[in-house]
């Protein structure tokens, strides 16, 4: 892992500052894929909304926020995307948790 905001290592040139090409794509599929959780957030918010659920629906639409606030702070520091996409992915455990049916005894 490379120094500066946890992506893949440099490449043996001691070129600080720069980014390699392996962290760049690390750093564009991370993108794609935090931006693919906000808008399942955001569908899931809509869902929630047309069933009344508005707590679960601000929540949705907060979580997204969130990500995106961290994600964009993530220039500056490795914390703001921790806590950017730990709060992601404790919301996206709590919205599976909300929606998976409970198991019956059968199932077990």
């Amino acid at each position: 892992m490379g120094s500066s905001g946890g992506g893949p290592a440099a490449g043996g040139d001691g070129g600080e500052g720069r980014t390699s090409w392996a962290k760049a794509i690390h750093m564009f599929r991370g993108m794609v894929g935090y931006l693919a959780l906000c808008a399942a957030f955001l569908v899931l918010a809509r869902h929630f909304a047309a069933q009344n659920r508005r707590g679960w629906a601000i929540a949705s639409r907060i979580a997204t926020a969130g990500i995106l606030v961290g994600f964009a702070g993530s220039s500056t520091t490795v914390l703001a995307f921790t806590a950017g996409a730990g709060l992601g992915l404790l919301r996206l455990t709590v919205v599976t948790t909300r929606l998976m049916p409970a198991a019956s005894p059968a199932q077990q």
